[in-house]
């Protein structure tokens, strides 16, 4: 190394040199070792690939040698009583059943009255007195089958040796290739930090390498601002989309709050609240809705945090209004139907009839809008189904249905299964006095 005038030493040509021989030798050593590495997992997928084809080949010999054995033993015993003697020969000789031990007269009886009668005294099957399709088969034919059975096993046991060989060399050639990468890493850095200092004019072929290097990296530079560009344009387009969903959301849930509840409603959006797509997958924050209204203690709209900060009957017409909100915004002026249960078990009677007549206007009773409302209610003397029938005139008198519209009403208590009460004459007669007042029939 060199002196400067301060003291600090700088490389010569010869450590530059020194340095470029260490690195490329560090570079041969990895060709190797890569080289090396490569050449095992190549050996090791062929050998995969031959003990999968192996395995393959012995299944379809054993399932054609399990179906020889059947074909001889079906051959040398032709008929049902030759294989009754041959698998129940300790039963029918009052020896015992091979199988249990059990003796006994019955179960021969049993079994003999089945064959009588061509039938399996295992499985009770409709079978031949002679079985048909019994291809000729010799023992000389079973042994070779068994023979070449176990040559196969055989090479699979070679096969599977010899992978087990190539995996036990794979470690040392893996940390071979590490070392060699990390010493290849090492000469370079190295090297390319002597030059530098030594101030060294680069070879022409390294200095066009860099050059074109460079060149790239500017592509892909100028490729990456284009990606960002279009990914925030992407990013701004989606939220002014869900702004714009989310407005006449608020615009739709507050015009139905409002006049379910009679009270100041307002709605506001947050995205604190995070949501799991799917396994594997990040979470993502969601927009949700928060309802503020007013109430009898408060004039101004008070947020309402949890399901207790409301009323039984304000919930219920929340989410009413949230469900009437989504269909307005999914099905526009397409086909739609909203199916519910009435909520007349926790109105007071103006609050029934207002809100009977704000679901009937939801679905109203016109040809070609294409909505229909499907609704179950009680009879329980309330307003709620002459309210949804829309048969209060403007002075509030009740009127009956007319015979063109009889098909919107269903009465569940003629076609359904009839329940106990109405055995009781006074039950079902009260009933039906009350459909009376608003229907004839």
């Amino acid at each position: 190394m060199a002196a400067t005038d301060g003291g600090a030493a700088l490389p010569t040509a010869s450590d530059v040199l020194e340095a470029k021989e260490a690195f490329e030798q560090a570079q041969l050593e990895w060709k190797h070792a890569l080289a090396s590495n490569e050449s095992l997992a190549t050996k090791r997928r062929e050998l995969e690939e031959l003990l999968d084809n192996a395995q393959l080949a012995l299944d379809a010999e054993m399932h054609a040698f399990s179906h020889a054995d059947a074909t001889y033993i079906a051959q040398a015993l032709p008929t049902l009583d030759e294989k009754l003697q041959f698998l129940m020969q300790g039963l029918g000789s009052n020896l015992g059943c091979f199988v249990c031990g059990k003796r006994g007269k019955k179960e021969l009886r049993a079994i003999s009255k089945k064959l009588r009668t061509n039938h399996c005294f295992v499985c009770d099957a409709k079978v031949a007195a002679t079985p048909a399709n019994v291809v000729p088969i010799t023992a000389v034919a079973i042994r070779r089958m068994e023979r070449k059975i176990e040559s196969m096993r055989l090479s699979i046991a070679k096969y599977q040796q010899a992978l087990d060989d190539v995996d036990v060399d794979m470690k040392p050639s893996l940390d071979r290739l590490r070392t060699a990468a990390t010493e290849r890493n090492t000469t370079a850095r190295q090297h390319q930090f002597l030059q530098a200092q030594l101030g060294a004019e680069l070879p022409q072929d390294m200095a066009a390498q860099l050059a074109q290097e460079k060149a790239e990296l500017e592509i892909l530079d100028q490729r990456r601002k284009e990606m960002t560009d279009q990914f925030k344009a992407g990013v701004a387009e989606v939220t002014q989309a869900m702004g714009q969903i989310q407005a006449v959301i608020g615009q739709r849930l507050t015009h139905y709050a409002e006049a379910f509840l009679h009270e100041k409603v307002k709605v506001s959006f947050t995205r604190i609240k995070s949501f799991k797509l799917a396994t594997g997958a990040g979470q993502v924050h969601i927009p949700t809705f928060r309802i503020a209204m007013t109430s009898s203690t408060h004039a101004v709209e008070r947020e309402r945090v949890s399901a207790t900060s409301v009323s039984e009957s304000q919930k219920e017409f929340l989410d009413l209004a949230f469900r009437m909100t989504l269909l307005d915004i999914l099905a526009g002026e397409g086909a739609t139907m909203l199916v519910m249960e009435t909520p007349e078990a926790s109105l007071d009677s103006w609050f029934m009839k207002r809100a009977a007549d704000l679901i009937r206007k939801f679905a109203p009773p016109k040809q070609g809008h294409g909505r229909m409302l499907l609704a179950t209610s009680n009879i329980n003397g309330t307003t709620m189904i002459p309210a949804l029938l829309g048969l209060f005139d403007s002075k509030g008198q009740l009127k009956k249905l007319p015979a063109k519209d009889r098909h919107r009403l269903i009465n569940l208590m003629k076609i359904a299964a009839s329940p106990g009460v109405l055995e009781m004459d006074e039950a079902k007669g009260s009933l039906a006095k009350e459909l009376e007042a608003y229907v004839d029939g």
